[in-house]
């Protein structure tokens, strides 16, 4: 199975990769900004910013302390506040 990263609801996105090594994580991680970030999409809505920017933030968990994927979602999002 790959890295995912999917839509949870309007502007927040979430993504899954599965890996014990911190710098992986990582190194994905400024891999996406990047690549989302490059894609120059306007946001003429923004006065600081001409371009569409992210924010990203991590959770770690052990797969055996989730039960099922609402709890994935439920912990994130709690993280996200």
């Amino acid at each position: 199975m790959g890295n995912l990263v999917f839509r949870l609801d309007g502007k927040k996105f979430g993504g899954l990769l599965i890996t014990n090594d911190p710098q992986e994580t990582s190194a994905w991680v400024s891999e996406l900004k990047n690549k989302i970030e490059s894609l120059k999409i306007i946001h003429a809505a923004s006065a600081p910013e001409k371009y569409l920017t992210i924010s990203i933030g991590g959770f770690s968990a052990k797969v055996k302390n989730l039960d099922t994927m609402s709890s994935l979602y439920r912990i994130a999002d709690k993280a996200l506040y």
